[in-house]
């Protein structure tokens, strides 16, 4: 299991992750409190900020190692939300990353597609070079029909799917093996999963 602080990522040591940060905290504290930034905000809003269920840079690091070896070149991040995981992929790893949601939002951490994730997955084109990242998907089938429609053999489940969407673990478990997970314990006493899996051949 490993703890997550609310500092965590100090351990980028990056100067653009820093700025990008402070924009989305301003923007975030303009937006919701029309207020500056206080003591404390960024604890407070962890998730608004960057997501749930960050990345420390050794998983990071560990994700990456996995992709390369299944000759992963390019990750699609359906229903990305502010884009965060995407912006950890682009800048710390040779893999290339693209956020997709319904909406955007101000100051995202990247550039997000707007489209439905199910009309995008529907028109891209598939091939063995590219991973799925389906993250703490909120509606119950969305996460299965993602997962069902996507063609490719890996896919990083990020989220404590056991009481959101048991079809979709269902369907991962009946055709996708397992390579990795990690735990991951945050400081607001919440234990959530990263997985990593492949498909079944």
């Amino acid at each position: 299991m490993i703890k997550v602080d609310y500092n965590f990522y100090e351990e980028y040591k990056s100067d653009k992750l820093l700025n990008k940060l402070e924009k989305r905290i301003k923007n975030i504290s303009k937006r919701h409190l029309d207020i500056e930034p206080y003591q404390g905000f960024l604890m407070e809003y962890f998730v608004d900020i960057f997501s749930w269920s960050v990345f420390p840079l050794k998983i990071l690091q560990g994700i990456e190692f996995i992709l390369e070896n299944n000759n992963i070149e390019i990750i699609y991040d359906l229903s990305c939300g502010n884009g965060f995981h995407v912006f950890l992929f682009n800048n710390f790893t040779k893999i290339k990353g693209y956020a997709i949601d319904i909406q955007d939002e101000d100051e995202s951490w990247v550039k997000i597609i707007v489209k439905d994730s199910r009309v995008f997955i529907n028109e891209l084109k598939q091939n063995n070079k590219q991973a799925l990242l389906l993250s703490w998907i909120d509606y119950d089938d969305l996460a299965f029909e993602l997962a069902n429609k996507y063609k490719g053999n890996i896919i990083i489940s990020v989220g404590n799917y056991e009481l959101r969407s048991k079809k979709y673990l269902e369907y991962i478990h009946n055709n996708f093996s397992l390579i990795k997970r990690y735990k991951l314990y945050f400081p607001w006493k919440s234990l959530e999963k990263i997985e990593v899996y492949k498909r079944i051949v």
